[in-house]
């Protein structure tokens, strides 16, 4: 009768694979199309948690760039019509938004908040599907 010193050091016995080649081989393909998907899924949860921080960083980056397109229609429009503008903004008795150009940028708070206040919170997401499906591959 073997001793507990013998039972403890003894080596576990390995029974040979029954499985064929074949279907190690379609495990290894659900294996791989599981971890594909999960990998694409957790993509798409992070680029849409991520989608109202990248909407803002956006609309930093192009503000001045949309400011100066507007200031530039706005003074078209105004030439054409010809209708007197002053420096406050009040085109022919009607109160219209300053056409000078800011020098000052806006913080990443003031522009969420009116993104928020102009077009709700659903904006912060607008543009988030194409990155969610260019994430998934």
């Amino acid at each position: 009768q073997p001793s507990d010193s013998t039972k403890r050091h003894s080596t576990a016995h390995i029974e040979p694979s029954t499985s064929s080649p074949e279907s190690l081989l379609k495990d290894n393909r659900n294996d791989a199309a599981k971890d594909a998907l999960a990998g694409a899924c957790a993509g798409a949860v992070a680029k849409t948690v991520v989608a109202p921080i990248e909407r803002v960083k956006l609309l930093m980056q192009l503000q001045f760039s949309i400011k100066n397109s507007v200031v530039k229609e706005n003074a078209e429009a105004v030439k054409s019509s010809g209708a007197n503008i002053d420096g406050s903004g009040v085109l022919d008795g009607c109160t219209r938004r300053t056409t000078k150009v800011g020098t000052k940028s806006a913080s990443a708070w003031e522009v969420a908040m009116r993104v928020h206040q102009d077009q709700g919170i659903l904006a912060f997401w607008r543009g988030n599907t194409p990155n969610v499906i260019r994430q998934g591959g």
